[in-house]
């Protein structure tokens, strides 16, 4: 009795040339494409049978002999009568076998496959006890997700637990998802700078068969405002004095993260003016970097008219 010819290449996607890494890869990107516990359309169970078949006879190299010593004679949809093809006959592993003309044998493989190994395969692996249908033949970690939370630079400085709230696509199988909200503790370490990822494992996406969660990836930004900025490991403060005090010089006391900082402003600073303090910047493993009071001379506005005669005043002395 001839069955249909199954071109595993083809169903896995690969060239007939392809190594086992590419085959194994192929099957793992379509296996979890069409694995049941994810695709709930009506053809995902056959096609997964088809998967999971074609990497059964490709990824051992004696059954990928076999298979490959008669595939070339044969185009996809013409029929395969073992019993007719001399060059098959004797060849190991080569067996007589019986089969209904139903697309699927007694193991879980189709007909084509069966008439080429034989029976036996009660299961994968010829271990029994389960059906293909309920066999674990596909396990794999799911996929990892991925987020982005922005930080205050006095949050980064810091570090410690931050509660996030996060928008993820839940998958419903069928190539559909939906948005949930989840929330996750994430331990921000101190020090972080833009680009620091945080890894919480397994809570990513669920694993396929059984297999474990992926991972959630967080990248973390730190973000500038008003009065801080970062450049590398520096931390750069903000001052805002009036010109009268710049002009003079100052002590003024200013808060810089958790603590406050007198700092010494002298006679005729100039706006934009830095006064450094060493090794206080953003911790790091490999050394903190510095502190920065950045001076803005600040112009009052609205003047009064005896304000603006003393200037005139000053500005005379001046010339």
């Amino acid at each position: 009795m001839s069955v249909k010819y199954q071109d595993y290449y083809k169903i896995l996607g690969v060239e007939r040339k392809a190594s086992q890494d590419e085959i194994k890869n192929a099957y793992k990107k379509m296996a979890k494409k069409f694995h049941p516990d994810v695709n709930k359309s009506k053809d995902a169970e056959e096609t997964f049978k088809k998967l999971n078949e074609a990497y059964e006879v490709l990824k051992d190299p004696e059954k990928r002999k076999l298979y490959d010593q008669f595939g070339d004679n044969w185009q996809n949809g013409q029929d395969f009568d073992p019993g007719n093809y001399s060059g098959f006959r004797g060849a190991p592993g080569y067996q007589t076998y019986s089969y209904s003309s139903g697309g699927m044998g007694s193991s879980g493989f189709s007909d084509f496959f069966e008439s080429i190994f034989g029976g036996g395969f009660s299961d994968f692996g010829g271990r029994g006890g389960r059906s293909y249908q309920s066999q674990d033949i596909f396990k794999t970690k799911g996929a990892d997700r991925t987020a982005k939370i922005t930080l205050s630079i006095r949050e980064a400085y810091k570090g410690g637990q931050k509660t996030i709230t996060l928008n993820v696509l839940e998958p419903l199988g069928n190539g559909r998802s939906s948005k949930k909200l989840k929330r996750y503790q994430v331990n921000i370490p101190q020090g972080a700078v833009t680009g620091t990822k945080l890894r919480l494992k397994n809570m990513g996406e669920p694993g396929i068969g059984g297999g474990p969660s992926g991972d959630l990836i967080i990248e973390l930004s730190v973000a500038n405002d008003s009065n801080y900025r970062l450049e590398g490991k520096d931390i750069i403060r903000v001052v805002e004095v009036p010109f009268y005090e710049a002009i003079l010089g100052t002590a003024k006391s200013v808060d810089v993260i958790d603590k406050n900082i007198e700092i010494k402003i002298p006679p005729g600073t100039q706006s934009n003016q830095k006064l450094r303090i060493k090794e206080m910047g953003m911790p790091s493993k490999d050394g903190a970097g510095d502190l920065y009071f950045e001076i803005k001379v600040k112009m009052p506005k609205d003047l009064t008219p005896e304000q603006i005669e003393y200037i005139k005043k000053a500005k005379e002395l001046f010339n």
